[in-house]
């Protein structure tokens, strides 16, 4: 009898530390497994994210090299305001995905091509302009559509390498970020554009 219970105890404690085990190899398991998952999304959203910040810098340079080609031939010509160049920001938008472009005078007067007239003296990328900087302004968002547009700024100057204005032209963010997914994934998911400190720029439901 004395045999029969020694051997029982063997028995319990035998599939108590199976049980243990068990359990320590399953937690480990899952730990593991929440962990390479974590590793993965992490390195995958990482990627994801280099690839979209390359693919938007090489649009803005395409844009900036447009623009300053254009810059170059409005400063051959006077004066800076003239039908002629006017002509040639209406045709900036009509070849582009640039919305509105505008003549910037040395004292912050802007013509756009649709004829509006503003005074943009006191933004930062007007100053960093007039310095000889390719500039890019912080997002703006329109009071007439309530669309979030950025502005890309170039220099403009004469025969004497003097800067005599800028030509600047404004992307949607939204349609960037629309471009973004179409050339990158097909279309497929959802467009949030966010700033570094993570205030939400432009939302919009794709076709996921």
């Amino acid at each position: 009898m004395k045999k029969k219970t020694v051997t029982l105890k063997d028995y319990i404690m035998a599939i108590s530390i199976f049980l243990i085990a068990l359990v320590v190899g399953i937690f480990i398991f899952y730990s593991g497994v929440q962990h390479s998952i974590a590793k993965n999304s992490q390195e995958r959203i990482s990627t994801n994210v280099s690839r979209q910040s390359e693919h938007l810098r090489t649009i803005f340079d395409i844009n900036y090299q447009y623009l300053n080609e254009i810059a170059w031939q409005i400063g051959k010509s006077e004066p800076l305001i003239s039908q002629n160049n006017i002509d040639r920001l209406e045709a900036i938008v009509e070849k582009t995905d640039l919305e509105r472009v505008a003549l910037i005078e040395p004292d912050g007067t802007a013509h756009y091509d649709n004829g509006v007239v503003k005074d943009l003296a006191y933004r930062r990328y007007f100053k960093e302009a007039m310095s000889g900087k390719e500039t890019l302004s912080d997002p703006l968002e329109s009071s007439v559509d309530q669309q979030t547009r950025v502005v890309l700024g170039v220099p403009i100057y004469n025969s004497d390498n003097e800067i005599i204005g800028i030509l600047g032209g404004s992307c949607n963010v939204t349609l960037l970020s629309h471009m973004l997914f179409d050339d990158l994934f097909y279309g497929e998911g959802d467009t949030l554009v966010v700033k570094q400190d993570g205030t939400i720029i432009a939302q919009e439901e794709g076709d996921s």
